[in-house]
C-alpha cells in the first residue's frame, strides 16, 4: 500500500474527492481494516514523493480516524512488513544481530513527535 497517496490525493477536497464517488473515495486506503482484518501490509512510497516518514504522517493522519494507524504500526509496515513482504524478513526489516541495516539517524524520535 501507498500512504502517500493519503496525504497528497485523499485530505478532503482532494484529487480523490474531485474524481472518485464519494463511496470509492470511503473505501481507498484502509489500512486500519487491513490490519484488523489480519492482513500483512507492506507500505512504500510508489514514487511521490519519496519519503517514508511522510507516508508515515499520511497514514496516521488520514482524514478518516477509523482507518488511521499508530506511529508505531506505519513504522512496522515500511520495515518489518515490507521486508516479509519480499521474503527477506530473516536479514532485513529490524536492527538485530546478524541483519542488514538499512538506517537513518533522524534529529527527534518519530515515536515521540505528535501527529
Amino acid at each position: 500500500m501507498q500512504p502517500n497517496f493519503v496525504g497528497r490525493w485523499q485530505q478532503i477536497g482532494g484529487l480523490y474527492d474531485q474524481r472518485f464517488e464519494a463511496e470509492t473515495v470511503r473505501g481507498m486506503n484502509m489500512f486500519r481494516v487491513a490490519l484488523d482484518n489480519g492482513a500483512r501490509v507492506c507500505f512504500g512510497s510508489d514514487g511521490m514523493p519519496y519519503s517514508p516518514l511522510y507516508g508515515i504522517w499520511s497514514a496516521t493522519n488520514h482524514h478518516n480516524e477509523r482507518v488511521r494507524l499508530t506511529v508505531e504500526e506505519a513504522l512496522r509496515c515500511y520495515t518489518m512488513e515490507s521486508a516479509y513482504s519480499v521474503f527477506q524478513e530473516h536479514t532485513l526489516g529490524s536492527l538485530n544481530v546478524g541483519k542488514r541495516a538499512d538506517f537513518v539517524v533522524l534529529s527527534e524520535n518519530i515515536l515521540d513527535v505528535p501527529t
